[in-house]
């Protein structure tokens, strides 16, 4: 993963370089020393790895601190999104070397386009570990035979919406909650939810259209049969 806390982009001149001056700044590395040359971009290789939550932390204030105060970009290599999630505006994804899918941050939170962009996104809020159980299904408690369970992302506005009650008043659709979690990106909210529809099988269906237009994301994660 390739991140960039900037609002604009550094475009590279060829695979080895960038158009403006840079400063590489390896994992453990002292900030005074990269800072040294004055640079126009710090490129920052793992400079959280293998650390403690708590020196994570403070690595990451003062990056943003030196993004804010100095206005310095700052190129970070990690693979750890709990990072991309906490200090950047934009990011791109590589496999095998190729960029797969890249953008603001928020955006490839709330709805990455790729496979391995989505599985990256999943462990920044542990909803990778719900997926993990979804093929066990004795280890889900409550879920009936023959329903489905959905995956509803809330994004801006749409994460105040009491969709779960508005559905239960107007089709009579119980809603088993079986994953919640919500997030500020850059400020902005982002709501995940898996569920359980209980219902008339035709209710169910309308319940899920009214979802859709009611601006969230709704896909279905599993069928489970009778």
């Amino acid at each position: 993963m390739l991140s960039i806390n900037s609002d604009e982009w550094v475009e590279p001149v060829s695979s080895s370089g960038f158009k403006t001056t840079a400063t590489f700044l390896p994992s453990k590395v002292p900030f005074t020393r990269a800072l040294a040359g004055d640079p126009k971009v710090l490129l920052c290789d793992e400079a959280t790895s293998a650390l403690d939550p708590k020196t994570t932390s403070q690595i990451l204030a003062l990056l943003k601190k030196l993004n804010q105060e100095l206005k310095l970009t700052i190129v970070i290599i990690t693979h750890q999104m709990s990072v991309v999630k906490d200090i950047c505006d934009r990011a791109a994804v590589m496999e095998q070397g190729e960029v797969i899918e890249q953008g603001y941050v928020y955006d490839l939170f709330s709805n990455p386009k790729t496979k391995l962009t989505k599985s990256f996104m999943d462990t920044a809020n542990n909803f990778g570990s719900f997926f993990d159980i979804l093929d066990e299904k004795g280890s889900l408690a409550d879920v009936a035979d023959g329903t489905h369970i959905y995956l509803l992302t809330y994004t801006g506005d749409a994460a105040g919406k009491a969709l779960m009650s508005e559905i239960y008043k107007k089709f009579t659709v119980e809603s088993n909650i079986l994953y919640g979690n919500i997030d500020y990106i850059k400020g902005k909210p982002l709501g995940k939810l898996a569920v359980n529809l209980t219902g008339d099988k035709d209710k169910i269906e309308e319940a899920v259209e009214y979802i859709k237009n009611s601006g969230v994301q709704l896909e279905v994660l599993k069928r489970l049969r009778l």
